[in-house]
């Protein structure tokens, strides 16, 4: 008996804690990806791409009645929810709204990882944003000018040292 009693109050602290933490609202979120994902990319067939299984059962189908929650609407395609706290990220290919990425706020912030989420979704969806070819090759220029001046540096040193 004291046993069970001692492992309730371990545990009570954890559990009043997190629900502080969280106070009540759902963690899940659509991340900003504009940065990475196309905005109006079109998507020919639906499809959904999930980081843990564990996540897998919390994608559902709406039943009648039931509606989206109002935060993860613009994220999740048409008749689906989210039940529960994700423990990643999901991606989702909508025919309607084009890719789609609802994830854990919490982990986001852990992880620092929006920025490869989203280029993850936008690879799987083939939504890519391209970085402009003249950036690129403006970046490729200063780096050959800066390998030229430090060779010829190097160079005049090795010449003066001998």
């Amino acid at each position: 008996m004291m046993n069970i009693f001692t492992t309730v109050l371990l545990f009570l602290p954890v559990s009043v804690n997190s629900i502080n933490r969280t106070n009540g609202e759902s963690l899940n979120f659509c991340p900003a990806c504009e940065q990475w994902i196309i905005s109006d990319c079109k998507v020919n067939k639906k499809s959904v791409s999930i980081d843990k299984d564990e996540d897998a059962y919390k994608l559902r189908y709406l039943q009648q009645g039931e509606t989206v929650d109002p935060k993860l609407e613009k994220c999740l395609d048409d008749n689906l929810k989210v039940v529960g706290e994700l423990t990643s990220f999901i991606c989702m290919k909508s025919t309607t709204k084009g890719c789609l990425v609802v994830g854990n706020k919490k982990q986001f912030a852990i992880q620092n990882s929006l920025s490869y989420v989203c280029r993850y979704c936008a690879f799987y969806c083939e939504c890519e944003k391209l970085i402009d070819s003249s950036s690129i090759l403006n970046s490729y220029l200063s780096v050959s000018c800066i390998s030229c001046v430090v060779f010829i540096m190097f160079y005049h040193i090795f010449i003066f040292i001998n």
